[in-house]
């Protein structure tokens, strides 16, 4: 049952939310573009962007939101971005969060941060030591990493990463209530039908022949038929 039940839901027209992060500010047209992207992949994105006011503190919602999601983006362009109470970036800790909770990540990174213009580097030695090491580390990591120089070879590195993951990678997903419904129902329905054909066979008779006494202990819910001859046998055939 737990097979039918993998094969239904692979079956099923699925939709994956992909949690998109990244500094706000310095990065609106390329978080426009991945979210874009996402959608026209079939996916579900998710950013800071949807997030409403709430009372859960801010990387407590982040963290809900995360839980949620099939697949992790990064964008990296120049900055290191906001910093929580404790002096670690809100993009580093859900980078951290991802990784260690086994939500798949893809990193982009811009491939010259040098050479973006001022307004999007960082304004003090601080947090561009901060954004240097976060950059590092993700370079360093064992997870997919892929560099862009523009909006343009960014979508495209979405496209492809966000496909091989969904194929090599595959996640719950998201589907209709609707549809769950009735595919379930005839996933049922199959099933029950599978057990009473497996209920038959077990209730079908054993049939034993031969030409003398039946034997004195016979397994229960078998017949014996006794031909007098081998003749007898042959004719009743």
């Amino acid at each position: 049952m737990k097979e039918e039940m993998r094969g239904f839901m692979q079956d099923l027209k699925k939709k994956y939310q992909v949690f998109i992060s990244s500094t706000y500010e310095d990065l609106k047209d390329e978080r426009a573009a991945v979210t874009q992207c996402l959608l026209d992949n079939n996916c579900i994105p998710v950013g800071m962007e949807q997030f409403p006011s709430s009372n859960m503190s801010q990387m407590d919602y982040i963290k809900k939101m995360l839980d949620d999601c099939d697949y992790y983006i990064l964008i990296v362009g120049g900055r290191y971005g906001s910093l929580d109470d404790d002096g670690v970036g809100y993009t580093e800790k859900e980078y951290d969060y991802a990784i260690q909770n086994g939500i798949p990540v893809m990193a982009f990174v811009f491939d010259h941060p040098e050479k973006l213009p001022f307004d999007k580097h960082d304004r003090t030695d601080t947090t561009r030591e901060k954004f240097n090491e976060f950059r590092d580390k993700v370079l360093k990591s064992k997870k997919l990493v892929k560099f862009h120089s523009g909006i343009s070879d960014l979508k495209a590195n979405v496209a492809t990463a966000i496909n091989a993951a969904i194929r090599d990678y595959p996640a719950v997903g998201w589907v209709r209530g609707n549809m769950l419904n009735e595919n379930l129902g005839a996933n049922v329905e199959i099933s029950n039908m599978r057990k009473e054909i497996e209920d038959l066979k077990k209730h079908t008779p054993k049939i034993l022949t031969g030409t003398s006494d039946p034997p004195e202990h016979l397994e229960e819910g078998t017949i014996y038929l006794q031909y007098n001859s081998a003749s007898d046998r042959k004719n009743s055939v």
